[in-house]
């Protein structure tokens, strides 16, 4: 997250962002903390060894549970560990304290898992740009060309068995983005037009309209 700007403020109406998981043996494990999911409400506190905040997400910190608004900065995010062959995709809602940085994400008090994705976050070999013009697309294709080179990395074999199991153990739906969009899930959950359109720029690129 690397917007400086935060604003930091209690919640009642839940936000809804990206975020991602490492599969432990049916279990989602944070990236950044030694910290393993529960399904439900999961209450973040500060880890700083010294000066923790009173309540996460303290000001000025980075404790609390971090989700992006958009899908292809989390994509973006998990394609920089390229060593990771088990991860998870999926949207939280997050409520009580909320920090929130910009229009990039947010860190909360409070978060739920809410839904898991099956698509695998190599599947599309350049993700989409978001901006218009050839000028944009181009910069785009060349940036990602330079930061990603070599194969894609592959799935663990034993990944999609485990998102079953992270599924059924957290209670949530397990799905598609595309069967996401085309059961109108993401609407139905609160993603604004602007974010549905990131996921159907990916979508696409896996499963062009036909001929």
């Amino acid at each position: 997250m690397g917007e400086p700007v935060e604003e930091t403020r209690e919640r009642r109406e839940p936000l809804l962002g990206w975020r991602l998981w490492r599969l432990r043996g049916g279990r989602l494990e944070s990236w950044a903390a030694t910290y393993v999911w529960e399904p439900g409400d999961n209450r973040a506190y500060c880890l700083t060894p010294l000066f923790r905040c009173q309540r996460s997400p303290g000001p000025g910190c980075r404790c609390g549970f971090w989700a992006l608004f958009s899908l292809l900065d989390t994509l973006e995010h998990a394609r920089r560990k390229r060593s990771e062959r088990s991860a998870a995709v999926g949207l939280v809602r997050a409520w009580g304290e909320v920090a929130v940085h910009g229009r990039e994400g947010f860190r909360a008090e409070h978060a739920a898992v809410v839904c898991l994705f099956t698509d695998w976050i190599w599947d599309v070999p350049i993700l989409p740009c978001p901006n218009r013009g050839w000028t944009a697309r181009w910069r785009w294709r060349l940036q990602r060309a330079v930061r990603y080179p070599g194969r894609p990395v592959p799935q663990d074999p034993r990944r999609p068995t485990a998102l079953q199991e992270a599924a059924a153990t957290y209670g949530v739906p397990l799905l598609s983005l595309h069967d996401a969009l085309r059961f109108g899930l993401l609407a139905e959950l609160g993603m604004d037009e602007r974010r549905r359109r990131e996921v159907e720029a990916w979508v696409d690129l896996r499963h062009p309209p036909p001929d």
